[in-house]
């Protein structure tokens, strides 16, 4: 549809809308609708589930789109005040001309098919560079959009995942993390089931240790937090061959309190409670994945919950990353110092369909084990296994998505987002 036909649709619009409601009831939705603004695919994300995750994860960056949104629709109000203020002194002086035409009179042509669709046109134009500003303003936030705009095709009937309150800070903390590029070196990544288990002791250690860290956090005092720290890692029986690293060890414990602290000024209870998930729980591992998948380009989203009816999980199941490398939909399982059991897979492959995903993919530190079980039970095809190393060497199956990285946002550019490669 070119600009003429437009400005003429738009300008019957005015016409319409005043005889059939007056001026004394136009109404905002009416006069929105008729700047076809409902074509900006930001729209996607006034569905409430979606909307929730975003404003709960990147609440800077949505608030942000929203204030742009709402200035920008104020803008467009007052463009049409304008020129309708031209069209009502028309119609007092001529109504029966006016509604007899099915085209504005040659003195409101100027106005109203040129000057107001050029001037709305540019303000559509300046929304949409903002929008763009911000979505390309971090990485994860970039990350995030595409993902659910990926889940959004392939479910567009409802949102089918949701995030958990106390599962927000610990979401935050690892996005800006991510953002900078942290994560645990490829040598160190090596030895993940030394890590895992000297992380989880570690963490028991620590949660004891709650008040001090938040005293220590809220005064600033990185050397004692670093200290505590470092006291009760190098006690651990666990430590063996990690010696070399324990400085670096140390470093990655404290990065992520502090990260939590500038998140927000983290009570005795909150701290234990990052510490519990984080490390005691082995989640670091679930972050170590989040993270590679950003650094390679890949949208993705840690720990999200997907509802799923089941007797000991109960009525939610948790994706540990739900990812979407090129055009695809992975659900990512992410197991550390444990075997996989066959029930498991059969949850993730319940998940999968849930979710209308193409494949379950498992980061694990013994993937041999995995595939052996995979096979088993009939799953190669839906589901592939994964080393930490592959994972961040781009190995094996995972390689032919690293030849076409500048796809891995294909689904954001699809939605009129202008979108650079991540990493």
């Amino acid at each position: 549809m070119n600009q003429e036909t437009i400005s003429t649709e738009i300008a019957n619009k005015i016409l319409n809308s005043l005889h059939k409601y007056s001026v004394n009831i136009l109404r905002r939705e009416d006069i929105i609708s008729a700047t076809t603004f409902e074509l900006c695919e930001i729209k996607n994300f006034s569905e409430a589930e979606c909307e929730y995750i975003l404003e709960a994860l990147f609440p800077k960056e949505v608030n942000d789109i929203k204030k742009s949104m709402k200035n920008t629709c104020n803008e467009l109000i007052e463009l049409f005040k304008n020129a309708t203020r031209t069209l009502i002194l028309f119609i007092e002086n001529s109504f029966e001309e006016a509604t007899q035409t099915s085209y504005p009179q040659p003195e409101l042509t100027q106005e109203l098919c040129l000057h107001f669709p050029t001037k709305a046109s540019s303000k559509i134009a300046d929304f949409h560079q903002k929008i763009v500003e911000i979505v390309n303003r971090r990485q994860t936030f970039l990350s995030g959009v595409a993902l659910l705009l990926q889940l959004n095709q392939r479910n567009p009937d409802e949102c089918k995942i949701e995030v958990e309150s106390g599962d927000i800070p610990i979401i935050r903390v690892w996005s800006k993390l991510a953002d900078v590029g942290f994560g645990l070196a490829p040598p160190v990544l090596e030895k993940i089931s030394q890590i895992s288990k000297l992380y989880s002791k570690l963490g028991q250690k620590l949660v004891i240790h709650s008040k001090e860290i938040s005293n220590f956090l809220g005064g600033c005092e990185v050397s004692k937090l670093s200290s505590l720290v470092y006291d009760q890692l190098s006690q651990s029986n666990d430590l063996a061959d990690l010696k070399e690293y324990i400085k670096y060890l140390v470093d990655y414990v404290v990065q992520h309190l502090r990260r939590l602290n500038e998140e927000r000024r983290p009570l005795p209870k909150d701290i234990e409670d990052y510490i519990n998930k984080v490390f005691v729980n082995r989640g670091f591992a679930e972050f170590e994945v989040y993270s590679a998948f950003i650094r390679l380009g890949i949208p993705a989203i840690p720990r999200l919950k997907v509802p799923y009816k089941d007797e000991k999980k109960g009525t939610k199941y948790e994706v540990d990353v739900l990812a979407a490398p090129r055009n695809e939909l992975w659900v990512v399982e992410v197991k550390t110092g444990e075997s996989l059991e066959e029930e498991e897979l059969e949850n993730l492959n319940i998940v999968k369909q849930i979710l209308n995903a193409n494949r379950v993919v498992l980061v694990v530190d013994k993937p041999k084990e995995a595939e052996e079980l995979v096979n088993k039970i009939g799953y190669k095809e839906s589901m592939h296994c994964l080393s930490f190393s592959d994972l961040i060497a781009g190995c094996g199956f995972f390689q032919e998505y690293l030849r076409a990285l500048t796809t891995s946002t294909q689904s954001a550019k699809n939605h009129h987002i202008d979108v650079k490669p991540l990493g």
